[in-house]
């Protein structure tokens, strides 16, 4: 399964490390996502989307400065990885038994159906699963990641905005691929505005390793 996520350049080494960054329930946007939840700290919310190009995706996530990361998953994340139902009903946290409240935090407003969120939800016990059936991976400083495999990543219109970050971001690339075989390099793309329209693509003339040498 292919799913995107768009954060700011200085996530790019844990993507690459380790997977997709879940939140903390009471560090998302949406207030409603955290109200009535008796053991935040349980919980944490991997949040992706399958709309690599839209505008307000951009512009919310990644300001335009950061990035959008491909990631592809295997077979140990089906059945928690899903795509995100959107309803008109409220439902109460505080009435849901703990097995519900997980289910539910799959749905969210319709107001947020531009989104096209994909998402995982993790519970504490996940991690006793046996390690190489875990779709959850914990890092050193105990961040939880959605185990993934980085694809490509596309920097924003504007991310060499934050020339030391963008710089950076180059080099543990280049590193990260140094270290690949030549059949599972990160792609690394730019985005542009598309011609006569208000809307984002690939900018066709892009090359890390040039603009790495540029900067350097």
């Amino acid at each position: 399964m292919e799913a995107f996520k768009f954060t700011q350049l200085k996530y790019i080494q844990s993507a690459i490390e380790y997977g997709a960054f879940a939140s903390s329930i009471d560090s998302l946007n949406d207030p409603y996502e955290w109200q009535g939840i008796r053991y935040p700290e349980s919980l944490k919310v991997c949040c992706l989307t399958s709309a690599p190009f839209k505008m307000l995706m951009w512009s919310h996530y990644a300001k335009h400065t950061g990035c959008r990361i491909d990631f592809s998953f295997d077979e140990r994340c089906n059945g928690i990885l899903r795509p995100v139902t959107y309803a008109n009903e409220f439902v109460d946290h505080s009435a849901l038994s703990a097995k519900e409240l997980v289910e539910h935090l799959y749905t969210k407003g319709v107001e947020w159906r531009y989104e096209d969120e994909i998402r995982a939800v993790w519970q504490k016990e996940t991690a006793a699963r046996k390690r190489d059936d875990n779709p959850w991976i914990k890092s050193l400083d105990g961040n939880v990641f959605l185990r993934g495999t980085v694809q490509r990543i596309t920097f924003g219109l504007i991310s060499e905005k934050n020339r030391d970050d963008y710089l950076q971001s180059l080099k543990v690339i280049k590193r990260a691929n140094q270290a690949r075989s030549d059949d599972t390099q990160i792609e690394v793309c730019k985005c542009r505005m598309k011609n006569g329209s208000y809307q984002l693509t690939y900018d066709g003339q892009f090359d890390y390793l040039e603009e790495l040498d540029r900067l350097e």
